[in-house]
């Protein structure tokens, strides 16, 4: 059966030399940078580690508000980061806590990048984050059980 599903697409990445963050939606459009707080600074992994989580829980995090504010239980999310080495236990904790599914890619080309060094901030704006929703059309597999 066929059906369709909620579907949100982000990008997020970290910048440890200029203690900057960035997210973006899937066409690379800003939704949300700036510098990341004092106390995410510290990481055990170090500050790459540091910056990449403080971005890709961000993202994470908009990605359930964006769910709230369309009144959706559930949606899969597919977050780029450019990092193979994130703390994905923590992602997929946060992502369950909130009703998403996570599919988390690495790649290095990474549009929120860029976004880590444009100066000052921008905020993420309530009420706007609907946008992010789209529905893509998901095949569900049927398990059949035959008894005799």
């Amino acid at each position: 059966m066929i059906r369709l599903a909620p579907h949100i697409a982000v990008a997020a990445a970290g910048d440890p030399g200029s203690g900057t963050f960035a997210v973006c939606d899937g066409e690379g459009a800003a939704l949300w940078y700036g510098p990341y707080s004092d106390f995410e600074h510290a990481h055990p992994r170090g500050p790459r580690m540091a910056a990449s989580m403080a971005a890709a829980t961000r993202a994470v995090w908009l990605a359930g508000r964006a769910c709230a504010e369309t009144g959706l239980r559930q949606a899969d999310v597919h977050l780029t980061v450019p990092d193979r080495e994130v703390d994905a236990a923590v992602l997929f904790s946060m992502a369950t806590m909130a009703g998403l599914r996570l599919r988390l890619l690495a790649e290095s080309e990474n549009p929120a990048h860029d976004w880590c060094r444009v100066p000052g901030q921008r905020d993420w704006r309530p009420g706007t984050l609907a946008a992010l929703v789209e529905y893509r059309a998901v095949h569900d597999r049927a398990v059949v059980e035959i008894s005799s």
